[in-house]
């Protein structure tokens, strides 16, 4: 049953909402630790097409059947004509080093808007969206499990730039 309705929330219920013959995603962040298991289950609850946003190597995505987008988040020229088609969408990216507050916000808050503001073209279409972030964003809690409507406290650069 569990296993049943983490599938569906990978995806709506199969068949449903699909066009042109399947599921097809977009993940940012596939090539890091989460992301790169996020791709994997992905396809083993029958994506049609996995197209997955990367910098440079594909690292764990190698040899994976994914459709690689060579750009990256803060340039949406290099991933816009990715999103044709797309149903679902995975932001699991983030950067979570940097020397100064303005590269994390950038990285973060601002890249996470550009994708947000190229979706909107393609609203009609898209089955789920799906916005990751960090507990970092939250900072200290006094609830065991916050959730979204829990307020942000972070204690960070980079938990301000995920709660921005």
């Amino acid at each position: 049953m569990q296993s049943q309705q983490n599938d569906q929330r990978l995806g709506d219920e199969p068949g449903r909402g699909e066009v042109s013959g399947g599921r097809v995603a977009f993940v940012t962040g596939g090539t890091g630790f989460i992301g790169s298991h996020l791709v994997e289950r992905l396809l083993e609850v029958g994506y049609r097409e996995v197209r997955c946003l990367v910098r440079d190597r594909p690292k764990w995505l190698e040899g994976r059947p994914v459709t690689f987008v060579r750009g990256t988040l803060r340039e949406p020229e290099t991933y816009r004509d990715a999103l044709s088609g797309v149903t679902h969408v995975y932001h699991v990216a983030g950067v979570t080093r940097a020397k100064r507050y303005g590269e994390l916000y950038a990285a973060n808050a601002l890249a996470t808007r550009a994708l947000c503001c190229e979706l909107l073209p393609h609203r009609h279409r898209l089955r789920g969206v799906l916005l990751a972030s960090s507990l970092s964003a939250v900072g200290t809690a006094s609830v065991p499990v916050p959730d979204e409507s829990y307020p942000t406290r972070p204690v960070s650069n980079y938990g301000r730039s995920k709660a921005a």
